[in-house]
């Protein structure tokens, strides 16, 4: 895969094509130029920005210099246009030695004076700089918005190639945060200027990214077929970086449908060129547990053992969570086919080891770069609040001298008695109205505090261990079993389950449709705990928009989960459950969950009855959840409990009645 140099060099040539400047011509006529010129002139200043764009490449150090001195005499002679421009290079010449500090700072200079001096379009090209330098830094959240505000520019004045490049950035940044829809729709319509007018590089990019999102969304066919479309043209541009690249990103793709004999025969392909010349670990070791697989599975245990010796070798020098994931989980799944079953959990442990390792990490990576922001917009906000502050007491000073001028012909007395009772009144108020919003902050925050703890009990609660132990019992008997796809089959759901538990944590909101998903893949495990005694159902009404209406993350799943655990698992006989989705009148969404358990009060009963009863964690957290939900929102979650009986008066169920805010 190319390096992060490799791509800030993209990225560099790119701004360059952005700007008004043509190819430097060479260095020694640059500098006879510059010798011709007398005194101090804005074509000096050209003349030193073109002179240090040639030595970016080769003498950093020595383009940083040329660039300051352009920048300082574009000052003196009020060339803003030209001052801005020489900033941004020199940003991007910091942005490709990986001082992102320093790009940042130069880029927010730049945008000042695009500010203050009325430089819409440099300021907008600014913009687009900034989401460059700022996601190569990770944080994403700040290079979509400024992605956004520079877009918005373009598009209103039809600066179509400008805009383009700016869609293409932000549909990486979505396919990276999982926003696929949006990833796929802005691919689609930046491919398509660049087939319009050619831009075959930008393209082959295009089509790769849909092989991606398409890879990302299990869609393996469509998949496939974009990573063969920007394989062909890597071909015919003759790239070997690139058709390496692609060819692994194909291989990928064929690996995960389950074409392992494609598969294999790409990656082979690819092999030569990293050991020999990329030499990335990460990427080889990747490669090498696929091949062990595939050799596997098409019975040639020698290359098998071959490759998995191979990726031993390398696992040393892979630092990547992420990548050593990919070994030990194709370890896993080939010691399932072989039927070594110490082998098979003593991998899988590894993986999930390697897992919650990533999962920390990513956690600690994100309060870092929350804190990070925070700092940086406290002192934004201070500095604004200082220069607030220094007008507002000029504009007063102003006034009170006016006032004074004005009165003294009255009185001396008087204009004294009223500047300072009118000064204390002015400080009294703004003394209240300070700590009026200061106690208001306050609540909002702690009330904010609430809420984020309360969802990640909820998450806690949904992965409790009780769950994930039993799904891995059953998972172990399949292999015990010999029923190796089955085996396999159901460890890809409670991957996919637990794997959209974490993802979900992080959001406020999910669709109706996401939820239907993981309520399915929840049920699917636990009925593969209960076995033929257990049926359930998902309907949605086909009014609901179940894609486009919002509900609160992972707020139904611990009622489901109550009514297995406590309604159905102590009945005997056929043991059913229906989720239903429904809209109200006026326009909220209606989720009934009905069981035809034994009821609350034989399920309490037994409770009580156990030496170890505890109030269930998952209900509580839960019912904390929505009790800080309803404090913040106008409209609120409305929970009630029936028990269900019948003709007899017998217990027959629980029916749960959850009535949902519109979200749309």
């Amino acid at each position: 895969m190319p390096s992060m140099k490799q791509l800030l060099g993209t990225l560099l040539i790119a701004f360059v094509a952005t700007a008004t400047f043509a190819q430097p011509p060479k260095r020694d006529e640059l500098f006879g130029k510059l010798r011709s010129i007398d005194g101090n002139d804005s074509s000096k200043a050209q003349i030193l920005n073109t002179i240090a764009r040639t030595y970016v490449r080769e003498h950093k150090d020595s383009a940083i210099i040329y660039f300051h001195s352009a920048i300082k005499l574009a000052n003196q002679q009020d060339a803003h246009l030209l001052e801005v421009n020489t900033l941004s290079f020199l940003s991007m010449t910091h942005a490709l030695y990986g001082q992102y500090d320093s790009a940042i700072y130069h880029l927010k200079n730049a945008k000042n004076i695009s500010q203050n001096h009325n430089l819409d379009s440099a300021l907008h090209q600014v913009y687009f700089g900034l989401g460059n330098v700022v996601e190569s830094t990770g944080d994403l959240t700040t290079a979509l918005e400024n992605y956004i505000k520079a877009l918005k520019y373009f598009d209103s004045n039809k600066m179509y190639k400008s805009a383009t490049r700016a869609k293409a950035n932000m549909a990486y940044i979505y396919m990276k945060t999982n926003d696929l829809d949006k990833a796929y729709q802005l691919t689609i319509e930046s491919n398509s200027f660049y087939q319009e007018v050619g831009a075959t590089r930008q393209l082959m990019n295009g089509y790769s990214r849909l092989g991606t999102i398409f890879s990302l969304q299990s869609r393996f066919d469509s998949s496939i077929y974009y990573a063969n479309k920007a394989l062909d043209i890597a071909i015919s541009m003759k790239d070997k970086l690139t058709v390496n690249t692609l060819t692994m990103n194909l291989a990928n793709a064929q690996f995960k449908s389950k074409d392992y004999k494609s598969s294999a025969e790409n990656y082979e392909q690819v092999v030569p060129y990293l050991e020999n010349e990329a030499k990335n670990p990460g990427d080889l070791l990747n490669i090498y547990s696929s091949l062990m697989v595939c050799k596997m599975i098409a019975g040639t245990n020698k290359e098998s053992y071959y490759y998995a010796e191979k990726a031993n070798e390398i696992l040393p020098e892979v630092t990547k969570y992420i990548d050593r994931m990919g070994l030990y989980k194709n370890l896993f799944m080939r010691d399932s086919i072989r039927g070594d079953l110490n082998g098979a959990i003593s991998n899988y442990q590894q993986y999930i080891q390697l897992k919650d390792s990533l999962f920390n990490e990513e956690k600690s990576n994100q309060i870092t770069l929350m804190e990070t922001r925070f700092k940086t917009e406290k002192v934004e906000a201070e500095k604004t609040l200082a220069e607030n502050r220094a007008e507002l007491a000029e504009s007063e000073s102003q006034r009170n001298m006016f006032l004074f001028t004005g009165a003294l012909t009255i009185s001396i007395l008087i204009v004294l008695v009223a500047i300072f009772y009118n000064s204390k009144l002015k400080q009294t108020k703004r003394a209240e109205i300070a700590m009026i919003e200061l106690k208001s902050s306050q609540k909002q925050l702690a009330l904010e505090k609430q809420y984020r703890d309360s969802e990640l009990k909820a998450l806690k609660a949904q992965m409790n261990p009780h769950f994930i132990f039993n799904v891995l019992n059953s998972i172990q008997e399949f292999i015990i079993m010999n029923q190796k796809e089955l085996a396999s089959d159901y460890l890809a759901t409670f991957a996919d389950l637990i794997r959209s538990y974490l993802h979900f944590s992080n959001k406020g909101y999910i669709s109706l449709e996401e939820e239907a998903e993981t309520l399915e893949k929840y049920l699917e495990l636990e009925a593969l705990r209960f076995g033929d005694g257990f049926s359930y159902s998902i309907n949605i009404n086909d009014e609901l928009p179940s894609e486009d209406y919002r509900i609160p993350t992972m707020i139904i799943q611990p009622y489901v989960e109550n009514a297995i655990k406590h309604g159905l698992f102590g009945k005997k006989g056929d043991r059913t459950l229906t989720v239903d989705f429904t809209m109200t009148e006026s326009g909220d969404l209606n989720c009934l969950v009905t069981d035809n358990g034994i009821g609350r009060e034989a399920a309490q009963k037994i409770k009580e009855s156990k030496s170890s009863y505890h109030k269930s964690f998952a209900m509580e957290a839960t019912a904390t959840r929505l009790e800080l939900f309803n404090q913040r929102s106008l409209k609120k979650i409305d929970v009630e409990i029936i028990d269900l009986i019948d003709v007899d008066g017998n217990a027959n169920g629980t029916q749960v009645n959850l009535i949902i805010p519109s979200q749309s």
